[in-house]
């Protein structure tokens, strides 16, 4: 994005500060129930980091552009930018993870669902830098859905949670009855826009099945063609 501020926007960026040396930022910690996240960590890093805990958001990192890519790119970068597109604001929302904020001796936390305010806008002051994530622990329960968090991205304007279809699975048991008497409810949280890379027909449709897909990989029915192969 910010290659296309220059190239599209015609942008001069003026002084840049690179923080890839802040080896604070790339801290990578597990405590007290919760896994701490350097902004500064590159994807390779979390991905180290996640893959034993969080399988789905380690198998999310692995199709994360080229190896390459992985090395160089952070996670602080990819949701400080707040494109509704990101790879990892969707998995911190669903994850309820929360995001720390510094600006000199002043530091500042909140969800990560609270920093995007609308399209192109996040809640950081002038001067302040994102510093790291916290990710709390995952608890399972069998039978009903006892607690659900959603996260979307392409679905609006900013990174969101899809509240009115976790109203509608919450309490009930995890059928694929269940699952399908709720999808409709995704229309009452999502009007998504039409552009080049999809409808809104379409990016509804996709939603849809991707929640039928969460109901299946949970259940132990497979659908990665890969694996099936």
């Amino acid at each position: 994005d910010v290659g296309l501020w220059v190239t599209k926007g015609f942008r001069d960026l003026g002084p840049t500060c690179f923080l890839h040396r802040a080896a604070d930022m790339r801290r990578i910690e597990r405590g007290a129930g919760t896994l701490r996240i350097g902004a500064g960590a590159t994807m390779t890093d979390v991905l180290d980091a996640v893959q034993g805990s969080h399988p789905a958001w380690a198998g999310v990192i692995r199709r994360y552009g080229s190896a390459q890519v992985r090395n160089a790119a952070t996670i602080g970068g990819s949701v400080a930018n707040g494109s509704p597109i990101g790879d990892n604001a969707p998995i911190l929302i669903a994850l309820g993870a929360t995001l720390s904020l510094r600006h000199g001796g002043e530091r500042r936390e909140m969800p990560v669902e609270s920093f995007y305010l609308a399209y192109g806008r996040q809640d950081r002051r002038p001067g302040e830098i994102v510093t790291g994530f916290a990710v709390p622990d995952l608890a399972l329960e069998d039978g009903r859905v006892a607690r659900l968090r959603t996260g979307w991205g392409g679905m609006a304007g900013t990174p969101r949670r899809s509240l009115a279809l976790e109203a509608a699975l919450l309490g009930r048991p995890w059928t694929e009855e269940a699952v399908e008497k709720a999808l409709p409810a995704l229309a009452d949280d999502f009007t998504p826009l039409s552009d080049m890379r999809a409808s809104a027909a379409y990016r509804l449709e996709a939603a849809r099945g991707l929640v039928r897909r969460l109901f299946r990989d949970t259940t132990g029915e497979p659908t990665d063609a890969r694996a099936q192969a």
